[in-house]
Order: C-alpha cells, then sequence, then structure tokens
C-alpha cells in the first residue's frame, strides 16, 4: 500500500476490506476505533479533541497496513 494520501474515511474502507479478506484482527481493531472517532465527530464536528483522536488514529492504522505490507 502506498502512502498516498487518502481521505480517513478511504482508509476506513480499505483497512476493513484488508482485515477482512486477511482476517487480520488488530488491522480489524484499529479500523473500529477510527469508525468510532469519525462517528463522534460527525455529531460534534467543532471539537478538537475528536479531530486529534481521528488523526492519530488514522496514523495508527497507516502505520500498521504499512508495516504488515513490509511484512508480505
Amino acid at each position: 500500500m502506498s502512502r498516498t494520501a487518502l481521505t480517513a474515511e478511504e482508509l476506513l474502507e480499505r483497512a476493513t476490506a484488508l482485515a477482512e479478506s486477511e482476517r487480520n484482527l488488530e488491522i480489524m481493531d484499529r479500523a473500529t476505533v477510527l469508525h468510532g472517532y469519525l462517528e463522534l465527530t460527525r455529531l460534534d464536528p467543532n471539537n478538537s479533541t475528536y479531530r486529534k483522536d481521528v488523526e492519530d488514529a488514522v496514523a495508527s492504522l497507516q502505520e500498521l497496513l504499512y508495516d504488515c505490507v513490509l511484512a508480505a
């Protein structure tokens, strides 16, 4: 997976598909965390803490996906 810019939603969609196809619970766990933070952000879009949580969850998921690709 390249490190091109994806929206959080696109990353979530791709990571979920990969987690399901590979049966990788760690990817699914991080994708679920990202999904939760995205939903909180939708409920309160002006909350900077939620936006920071989304950024952190995206970074964590991207790092795991990058590591998985390198290990393959």
